[in-house]
């Protein structure tokens, strides 16, 4: 037998096809070595820690939630609560308007009040400064005088 003969016989052999299927997955389905970095493990280590804040979460939320998490509660929203909420916030400002406007008019008629009758002497009033003379009444002082 010439060479050229038995490279072309030997050409001509070829793998069963299921052979060949069976071992392209047994060499795909071998595991691989794992690679070990810096990276992987904080990407694993953070990978558990969410799950066991998540899985303690849901836990604390089955057995007695949050009472954080009740900020919408649709029982107080019907429209008479509204309403009556809403008629005591405006009551609030007017009785804050009204305690303003008063201290004010308090205010004035304090100043009115106390400074006619502050007025000093003749012999005190050129030993005083005219800052003194002209420096606001403070509010112990309005009190002082409409005590009196």
């Amino acid at each position: 037998m010439n060479n050229l003969e038995i490279l072309k016989k030997l050409r001509k052999i070829s793998t069963d096809p299921l052979y060949a299927e069976r071992a392209k997955m047994r060499i795909l389905n071998t595991p691989q070595p794992k690679r070990i970095s810096v990276w992987r493990i904080i990407f694993e280590s953070l990978e558990v820690g969410s799950a066991i804040v998540l899985a303690g979460a849901f836990l604390i939320l089955i057995l007695g939630g949050f009472s954080g998490l009740k900020v919408l509660n649709v029982a107080t929203l019907n429209p008479t609560t509204l309403k009556a909420e809403a008629e005591a916030i405006d009551a609030q400002i007017s009785l804050a308007n009204l305690n303003y406007e008063d201290f004010a008019k308090q205010k004035e008629t304090t100043a009115v009040m106390v400074l006619p009758r502050a007025k000093p002497s003749k012999s005190s009033q050129a030993s005083e400064t005219p800052s003194a003379a002209s420096a606001p009444v403070g509010i112990d002082d309005a009190l002082k005088a409409l005590s009196e």
